[in-house]
């Protein structure tokens, strides 16, 4: 490799890494007392985020794991416009995402009008935080599973036919756990997402404080108000859930790759 070009690379990532650092740093230790006091505050604002993104996230691989299957190992006409259709929400600004959604379930819709009609209530409640969620979240579920079956050889699902295998029992028995990383790396990147989300659950939810009150959105309202340790707080709080959940999954991975390799 060019000397030039091999400085050049370390230089540009070490001066990445030290910006995301610097960039973090400044918000988590810019008042350490005051944000460690703040931390007691928050506990309600992390539980409603925890059960809120964790239910979006099952709900996530409940729903999203066969249709990721379908996308990976089927063809039919429309096949394109389905998965462009299922990425949308990627693509779509929160806040766009956050106006559909109210407008889907609010009272003068015909789907509200039915949910009402359930004793079903959607907008500034948990139920409207974990749509929102599951809404933006679902996405990167399934792109990750749907890329673990894409790269099942098709030689193994075709043995497990000639063996007189239903589908359903290679599905389960034969692809769901030779996609496992991909299952498991869609959960924890469709349940980070979902911890993180905030235009389109500040649309659906609101922000009611010890109801509707998120983590993004905690950090929102208190940096607004000039709560700056709170908001650190919560940005701390946010940080580290993600950052452990990365580490976690790099843990199990080379685990993974070290067992295979023995």
């Amino acid at each position: 490799m060019n000397p030039f070009f091999k400085l050049l690379c370390a230089a540009m990532t070490v001066l990445l890494a030290l910006f995301v650092a610097v960039t973090l740093g400044n918000v988590f230790v810019a008042s350490p007392l005051e944000t460690a006091r703040a931390f007691g505050e928050l506990s309600p604002v992390l539980k409603i985020s925890l059960e809120t993104s964790l239910t979006a996230a099952l709900l996530a691989m409940l729903l999203g794991t066969p249709v990721a299957y379908v996308l990976a190992r089927r063809s039919f006409p429309g096949k394109a416009a389905v998965e462009t259709l299922l990425d949308l929400p990627v693509a779509l600004p929160p806040m766009v995402a956050g106006l559909a959604l109210l407008v889907l379930v609010s009272p003068a819709s015909p789907t509200g009008r039915v949910l009402s009609a359930l004793g079903i209530r959607v907008i500034f409640t948990k139920p409207g935080i974990v749509l929102a969620q599951l809404f933006v979240a679902l996405p990167f579920y399934i792109r990750a599973v749907r890329s673990a079956v894409a790269a099942i050889p098709p030689s193994i699902p075709a043995a497990a036919a000639l063996l007189r295998a239903t589908e359903a029992y290679t599905f389960f028995r034969v692809i769901l756990p030779l996609s496992r990383e991909g299952v498991i790396s869609g959960f924890a990147m469709c349940w980070t997402r979902a911890l993180g989300e905030f235009g389109a659950t500040a649309m659906v939810a609101g922000c009611i404080p010890g109801v509707t009150e998120t983590l993004p959105i905690a950090i929102y309202t208190r940096a607004t108000s000039g709560d700056l340790a709170s908001a650190g707080a919560a940005a701390c709080c946010l940080a580290l859930v993600s950052f452990a959940t990365l580490v976690a999954l790099r843990l199990a991975f080379c685990k993974e790759d070290a067992r295979r390799k023995a």
